[in-house]
Formats: structure tokens, C-alpha cells, sequence
């Protein structure tokens, strides 16, 4: 019996999913699609030589690991000073300043308005009392509220659509794996 050992990298997944929910829901161009489809830079590179304003090229990998903190904070919703907290504690970006974190999170919605354009729909719905997210493939989640205020919680309105979708990919994978395995 031969045994094969099978990687499936699904690194920056959840931005893919992020940037083409967007785009699908809002109809506006998918700048962050851009970044995956021509491939000339990975998406938190793309995104650190806009928050520097410089080259790709240019980028250090401290600004890189920035990126990251900004591009997986600011998908699902965060507020400056959730982003300021999330980068130090999950990247140990320790010299951020809340200035920095707004102005993070302005050039990050300048540099993907379509993520912008959905966080407001997304928002709008809450505010409408819709109490359901649902993931491409049509997965349900009902959406927990606020204690303190009641309001339906948009930051998991938000992350729920991509979260389950990535899971949903993940799923679909190992199933198409297990399927094709005699062929590999």
C-alpha cells in the first residue's frame, strides 16, 4: 500500500472570500480580487505598500506582519480601537497608536471600497432587524445581539458569511480529495 501526503493551502482564504462577497453583493469592482487574480503580490503585501504608500517592493516584513494585522481585523468590522488591541495582541505590534489604527483603517477602505460598500449593507441590514447571515452556498446563522444595546451584531453579520464559507471550501476539498484519491 502506498501512502501520499496531501496539502491543501488555504492561506488568506477568508480575504478571497471576504473581497469576492463584496464585490457579488455590492456589484462594485473587486479591488481586493485584483490582488488575487493577477498574483503579482500576496494580498498583505498589496495591502502594507498602500497603508506606506510605497512600492510592493519596498515593503519590510514588519510592515508586511501589519498588513496582516489590518487586512484580518478590518474584514469583520473592527473599530480602530479593536484593530489597535487585535495587532497587539495576535501580530505583537506593539508601537501602533490609536492615530495609527484610524488611519489604518482609512487608507485599508480606501484601498478596497468594496469591502467598505459591504460593511455598510451589511449594516443597513442589521439595522433593518434582519436576524439571519447567510454563506454563499445558502448555510443559515442567526445572529446573536448586543447585551448592552439589543442591536443585532453586525461584526458577526459580517464574519459569519466568511467564516462558513471557508469552511464550506474546506469541506468541498477533502471531499473532492477523498473522491480522486485512487488517481493521485
Amino acid at each position: 500500500m502506498v501512502f501520499k501526503f496531501i496539502v491543501a493551502d488555504f492561506s488568506q482564504v477568508e480575504l478571497l472570500i471576504a473581497g469576492t462577497i463584496a464585490a457579488r453583493e455590492t456589484g462594485e469592482q473587486g479591488h481586493m480580487l485584483e490582488v488575487f487574480q493577477k498574483a503579482q503580490v500576496d494580498v498583505h503585501t498589496a495591502t502594507a505598500a498602500a497603508l506606506m504608500g510605497k512600492s510592493p517592493s519596498k515593503v519590510t516584513k514588519a510592515e508586511r506582519s501589519l498588513a496582516k494585522a489590518v487586512n484580518f481585523g478590518l474584514i469583520y468590522g473592527a473599530q480602530a480601537e479593536t484593530l489597535l488591541d487585535y495587532a497587539r495582541n495576535n501580530y505583537g505590534i506593539e508601537d501602533m497608536t490609536l492615530e495609527d489604527a484610524q488611519e489604518y483603517r482609512r487608507a485599508f477602505f480606501e484601498r478596497y471600497p468594496e469591502l467598505a460598500a459591504w460593511h455598510r449593507l451589511v449594516e443597513a441590514r442589521c439595522d433593518r432587524g434582519e436576524q439571519y447571515s447567510y454563506t454563499p452556498m445558502g448555510r443559515r446563522r442567526k445572529l446573536p445581539k448586543w447585551m448592552s444595546s439589543g442591536a443585532i451584531a453586525h461584526t458577526t453579520a459580517k464574519n459569519s458569511p466568511v467564516q462558513g464559507a471557508g469552511a464550506d471550501a474546506i469541506k468541498l476539498t477533502m471531499a473532492k480529495i477523498f473522491e480522486g484519491r485512487r488517481e493521485c
